[in-house]
């Protein structure tokens, strides 16, 4: 048996109606789907945490209007 985990696509959220939901040999995983590098986390955690002191924007931010 062959098969896929995909993780970015060109439309996203990926539509409710695409055919790759259904599938059975496509596993669709979110944008999470790697392990984070500590170096890389740690950074971003300390600029948004800086950002917070400042009250500025923050980065890297969840919008729910796109539905992710």
């Amino acid at each position: 048996m062959t098969g896929a985990f995909l993780d970015v696509f060109e439309t996203e959220p990926l539509p409710k109606e695409h055919p790759f939901w259904e599938h059975p040999n496509i596993q669709i995983t979110p944008h999470i789907a790697s392990i984070t590098n500590p170096e890389a986390g740690v950074g971003q955690i300390l600029e948004n945490a800086i950002a917070v002191q400042k009250g500025e924007a923050l980065q890297h931010t969840v919008d729910f209007s796109k539905g992710y």
